[in-house]
């Protein structure tokens, strides 16, 4: 079921998320923020280096002292707590309890290597009777990044992926987004932090948020949002170089800003040109099964060397398979297109010029370009249009997550390859697919004219090996895939 076909999200999905695992909830957070506020306060009152004073900027000056903001400011712990205790299944609490931990490690990590505070605010304390636990007990440090800034912006990444998936009003997902704007402005109105560090507690916040490499089935079937995780790693990565080249950060931590300057580049390279890795995409994986069913995918066809050679194969071991067809491939040969359809197998978009060293470059119309014009070259060769993309050797571009979103295709990955490229012998590759053959797995071979014989042999070695071990080669439905 797709996130705009699910039912509401109030209160029936919401009442659900609060009753699952409800007694690991209840001993697992209070465990966690035990031990979060002991490591806080012990740095903050045993700093192992000399304490930075963050400078205030025009902003700073700006926003003017709030006391009645100390209200929202105080609600964080409230609005956390909320995106915590609706996590359903496993996955959910792992990824969640993964990137907690890494929030905190890097928070931590940061206040211990660069110690560092606020100035003092222009206020007597004494007029504001609700601030003198503040006072007493925070004392302004441990203040770039704002955790408290950096635990809101998480926050709110993670519940709107989570009301959208529940099929959530907009009205909600904007509260939700007005309640992490109110924090991080209580932050600054309340003088407990200043922009400096709000700014880079957004960025830590949204960074680690962000992170999930391995997306939930219902993000490959979710509509297109210009609030998702490729345009917000963008924002991210912009931020933080705003704030490293206006505050001057490389001055203060050398070492920071280079890790602010390189991060998020990094990790949205990774996401573009790891294969597999969902983290800016959603990519498909694997599919649902209980039964010993695997998905055979075939790329880079079709090509009169081995294609019809492999549909015989397929149809003595009465198995099915898709395969990624090339659009120049599929123009060139449409009688192959034709006789994969007519055996009652599938053909899927593998771009029409299949570009590897520089399909990550690719702008927004070349993208969208390779996708279409792939289309319409297994269209006038009898190929139904699929829902099934691959990019060229699982690289992405920065403008594919909508491309795809809007033609309503699905990213297919791997599970398992055997790497059979440039191999003659077909031991090895049938060794790597053997290693990670399980239910639901989705297999990758290739087909080309270089090594045709070999890869030939691979298929035929694959087959009887998963007709020996009672696998089945299944064509899965869009809402199968995770």
């Amino acid at each position: 079921m797709s996130p705009i076909d699910s039912p509401p999200f109030w209160p029936d999905q919401l009442r659900s998320r609060f009753a699952a695992h409800w007694l690991l909830k209840a001993w697992l957070i209070p465990l966690f923020m035990t031990g979060f506020f002991a490591g806080y306060f012990h740095l903050l009152r045993h700093p192992l280096f000399p304490v930075t004073i963050i400078p205030l900027t025009a902003l700073d000056r700006l926003i003017m002292f709030r006391p009645a903001a100390v209200w929202i400011y105080a609600s964080l712990w409230f609005y956390a707590l909320l995106g915590a205790v609706i996590l359903r299944g496993r996955r959910e609490f792992f990824v969640y309890g993964v990137a907690v931990v890494t929030l905190t490690v890097v928070g931590f990590g940061t206040f211990l290597i660069w110690p560092n505070a606020t100035p003092p605010p222009h206020a007597d304390w004494a007029l504001y009777p609700s601030f003198r636990f503040l006072e007493t007990v925070d004392a302004a440090g441990n203040a770039c990044p704002s955790l408290h800034v950096a635990f809101a912006v998480f926050t709110a990444v993670w519940l709107e992926r989570l009301l959208r998936q529940g099929g959530a009003s907009a009205v909600v997902r904007a509260l939700n987004g007005a309640w992490c704007l109110a924090i991080v402005y209580s932050t600054l109105a309340t003088k407990q932090h200043v922009a400096i560090d709000a700014l880079a507690g957004t960025t830590l916040g949204g960074a680690v948020g962000l992170f999930d490499p391995r997306a939930p089935g219902s993000d490959l079937r979710a509509p297109y949002s210009r609030l998702n995780r490729l345009w917000l790693a963008l924002a991210v990565s912009a931020t933080a170089k705003i704030f490293l080249f206006t505050f001057g950060l490389a001055r203060i931590h050398p070492a920071m800003a280079a890790l602010l300057f390189f991060g998020p580049d990094l990790w949205m390279l990774a996401g573009l040109l790891v294969p597999n890795v969902g983290s800016l995409i959603p990519t498909a994986t694997r599919f649902a099964t209980d039964r010993r069913e695997v998905w055979l995918t075939i790329d880079d066809g079709p090509e009169p060397a081995t294609t019809i050679l492999m549909l015989d194969l397929l149809d003595r071991h009465g198995a099915k398979a898709t395969f990624f067809a090339i659009g120049e491939k599929a123009s060139a040969h449409p009688e192959l297109v034709a006789e994969i359809r007519r055996r009652g197998h599938t053909v899927g978009n593998h771009t029409q010029t299949h570009p590897l060293a520089a399909f990550w470059l690719a702008g927004p119309r070349r993208t969208a370009s390779e996708v279409d014009a792939c289309d319409d070259a297994l269209e006038h060769a009898g190929a139904a249009l699929s829902p099934w993309f691959r990019a060229p050797a699982g690289i992405k571009t920065l403008f594919l997550r909508r491309v795809l979103a809007r033609r309503r295709r699905v990213l297919v990955g791997w599970s398992a390859r055997g790497r059979d490229k440039f191999r003659v012998s077909s031991a090895a590759p049938l060794r790597r697919l053997k290693r990670n053959l399980r239910p639901g797995a989705i297999l990758l071979i290739h087909e080309s004219a270089a090594h045709g014989a070999a890869r030939v042999a691979l298929l035929s070695a694959l087959l009887e090996h998963l007709s020996t071990t009672g696998y089945r080669c299944v064509l899965p439905g869009r809402d199968a895939l995770r």
